[in-house]
């Protein structure tokens, strides 16, 4: 592969991996996309390849929780419950929790402005050598000209994305929620949110 490892052999054989462009991942609400996402920037991780997820929805503390659920194989709920008793079933989170702990793998969550995130990637890339950022999701960047009409500040926010991309060399992951309408035909990019920005 020329792109970086997924970790998901059927993407990976389609995209020869994660490319350094911006790669848009759309899909509708509470399908999966940022389920998807966060396991998609764990295999990058795993690999040793060194990243950062802007979750502008969740905090960072919930992201941690999926990603030890995910690696530990037990249940995000029952985690959160408390009410782990077993002892084998503790190994198992923390045997997760050190395997983590190792991987090259930052998550934000404070940081939602355009500028704000392509300040602290262009940061992140040339100086701490990270190689790919990911953003869940596209309609919760803010962008500081309030007085644009939203689906212009789309704009704004994707064409700055595109050249971040373009200029640092590295894949940046946008995911984006689709409108509800597209269930039962085939998505195109006009059904990305409330924009044609892409």
């Amino acid at each position: 592969m020329i792109g970086i490892d997924s970790g998901l052999k059927n993407l990976n054989a389609y995209t020869s991996g994660i490319q350094n462009e911006l790669i848009v991942i759309g899909a509708r609400p509470s399908v999966g996309k940022s389920a998807l996402g966060v396991q998609i920037g764990s295999n990058m991780a795993k690999t040793g390849s060194k990243g950062i997820l802007f979750q502008l929805e969740m905090s960072d503390e919930a992201v941690a929780m999926r990603i030890v659920s995910s690696e530990s194989g037990i249940n995000n709920q029952l985690m959160k419950s408390g009410l782990i008793r077993e002892g084998r079933v503790l190994d198992k989170i923390m045997g997760a929790m050190e395997n983590i702990s190792t991987w090259p793998f930052a998550i934000e969550d404070r940081i939602k402005e355009i500028h704000d995130i392509a300040a602290r990637v262009r940061y992140l890339v040339r100086c701490e050598g990270y190689q790919w950022v990911m953003i869940d999701h596209f309609s919760k960047i803010q962008n500081r000209n309030q007085k644009l009409q939203r689906h212009e500040q789309y704009i704004e926010i994707s064409n700055t994305l595109a050249d971040l991309s373009h200029s640092l060399k590295v894949p940046i992951v946008l995911l984006a929620q689709l409108n509800r309408q597209v269930e039962g035909k085939e998505p195109s990019i006009a059904d990305i949110g409330d924009t044609k920005a892409l």
